[in-house]
This record gives C-alpha cells, structure tokens and sequence, in this order.
C-alpha cells in the first residue's frame, strides 16, 4: 500500500505541475428534457450526442488542445512508459492450431502490426496456410470490430 502511494504521488505532481493553458474548457448547456416512465430527467449535455455536429467537434478539439498542452511536460516520459510497455509485448506470435471441421485454425501476430491474421490449413498441418480474414488490412480502410469469430457447418468462416 505504501509503494502504491509513493509511486502515484509523484506522478499526480507531474499531472498537475502541468504548463500552458491554466483554465480546462468550459463545456456549453443546452438542456434537454426527457420524459421516461413518468418523470422528468434534464441532460444538459445532450447536445455532445451528435458526433457531426460542428460545435460538438470543435469543442472536442479545444478539449485535446487543452490536454495535450496541460501533459506537454510529460511527452518524455509517456513515451519512456509506452517503450517499456510496448517492450513487454511479444511483437511476433502465433497461437496453436486447434482442429474445426476438417481444417486446422490458428491466429497469428507479425511484427510491427497491431491487428491478427486468421488463418487455415485445410486437412492435415502440412496443408499449405490459407489466411481467410486479414484484419490488418481490412483496418487500413474501415474500423474493424469483431465479436467473435468461427465456421459455419459447410467450412466458411463467420463473423458475429
């Protein structure tokens, strides 16, 4: 407990000893009345919904300008942190394969790229690999999500 308290100390100061811009950003009202089972409920920050909204984006914009002049102190040591953390992360990886209808499945990580390829052999390991879902690429244009993933009876690969 008293380690926990003597690390995140220092590293509160460091927070906020933060240089430039002294006042956050004042964030606008615009109520909103909601009638839900009976009663009343006021959302002053409804307005912050619409992510098209132009005063919504600006405002987000004066809000990371604000925060990256407030930590500007701290860019040494945030990338000193992401190095070691980023350093901890087996770059390369490969997961064993595990036999699914006929074929044998694996997911697997190259270095340098955030997102897995998912691939196949089909029949035996010796099967030449077959990647059917290739999230890295697929990232490149449109954010990915991916809940879970497997095959349906006939051997194709699903998404839900």
């Amino acid at each position: 407990m008293k380690i926990a308290s003597v690390v995140s100390v220092p590293i509160v100061t460091l927070l906020l000893l933060g240089c430039g811009q002294s006042d956050p950003v004042k964030t606008l009202k615009g109520p909103k009345t909601f009638m839900e089972f009976g009663q009343s409920r006021v959302d002053d920050y409804f307005w912050l919904n619409n992510p098209l909204d132009s005063m919504v984006i600006g405002h987000l914009r004066q809000e990371n300008a604000y925060t990256d002049a407030m930590l500007k102190h701290t860019e040494g040591l945030q990338q000193k942190i992401y190095g070691e953390l980023v350093g901890r992360i087996e770059q390369k990886y490969e997961s064993l394969p595990v036999r699914d209808n006929g074929s044998w499945y694996s997911v697997r990580y190259e270095e340098g790229k955030q997102y897995p390829l998912y691939c196949r052999k089909q029949g035996t390991l010796a099967a030449a690999e077959e990647v059917f879902l290739d999230v890295p690429t697929m990232s490149g244009a449109t954010p990915v999500s991916r809940n879970s993933t497997g095959t349906s009876g006939h051997g194709r690969h699903t998404t839900t």
